[in-house]
């Protein structure tokens, strides 16, 4: 009698387990999407031919008198990158967007400032003497010290599977002259299929997806935008959490400023290197 009354509770103790085991599984399955976390997968770059980029600018501004310069920051490009043991890192990024926006961190007062220079190159052929200039222009900094967007304009296509390198140079003025704070670094453009509930999904759903499949550029984009303007302060965990992943979290709090709009200084001209 004792025997069976033990073995009836164990084997209700066991059905017991079993269901709190499948019903935790069935939490997991309907867990909503917007509470699991955003990882950044980055993927590879299209090749590592040609010469490194630099995150972060400021290598000649040590030892000048600049007054109010900031010495401790430098013009930083908020872009994916692969640290090197010896000499620059490889910094790239990709998108499925064909006109995209890169962000930049800027540490400096505008007025410490002149008005800054972006470039875009296609080197995508291996003969570098063949490389083409297919845009360059200007951009006035406001509110810095903060987070930019420079959006590269609608009448720059960027094409699949072709080797984009960019170029900001901003100028410092200083007592001994001017000195650049200058960052580049490569562009990849891929073409990727979209799930159909893309459209109706959230913001942080969509940076999600694009995070998970290594596509950093429209990422930031879909972030950077409702963060400036306050729009959804529930989206601060998520730009944490995607900048995290490329090694940038320092730079999770940072404001990000109404700057800047690029005037083509010139556009198309085919020059070559």
């Amino acid at each position: 009698m004792k025997f069976t009354k033990f073995f009836w509770q164990i084997k209700l103790t066991s059905a017991i387990a079993l269901a709190m085991i499948c019903f935790a599984s069935k939490l997991a399955r309907v867990q909503p999407a917007n509470l699991l976390p955003i990882v950044f997968n980055n993927r590879e770059p299209l090749d590592n031919r040609g010469a490194p980029g630099d995150t972060e600018g400021g290598g000649t501004r040590d030892g000048q008198k600049c007054p109010n310069i900031n010495t401790r920051e430098h013009l930083t490009a908020l872009v994916p990158f692969s640290p090197q043991k010896q000499g620059k890192p490889y910094v790239w990024g990709w998108t499925v967007t064909d006109s995209p926006s890169i962000l930049l961190y800027v540490p400096d007062s505008p007025i410490l400032m002149k008005a800054g220079v972006f470039t875009l190159w296609d080197e995508t052929d291996p003969n570098d003497r063949n490389h083409k200039s297919i845009y360059e222009g200007t951009f006035t900094l406001i509110g810095t010290p903060g987070i930019i967007s420079l959006n590269i304009p609608s009448t720059i296509k960027l094409e699949p599977n072709k080797r984009y390198h960019w170029y900001v140079k901003v100028p410092l003025s200083c007592e001994r002259g001017d000195i650049n704070d200058e960052v580049s670094g490569w562009i990849f453009r891929t073409e990727l299929t979209e799930p159909k509930t893309f459209v109706s999904e959230t913001t942080r759903e969509k940076v999600r997806f694009y995070a998970a499949n290594g596509i950093w550029f429209d990422a930031v984009r879909l972030l950077a935008q409702p963060r400036q303007n306050n729009a959804d302060n529930n989206l601060d965990v998520a730009w944490a959490e995607l900048l995290k992943g490329a090694n940038w979290e320092s730079f999770a709090n940072k404001p990000i400023v109404p700057c800047c709009t690029l005037e083509a200084s010139s556009e198309g001209t085919g020059n070559v290197r």
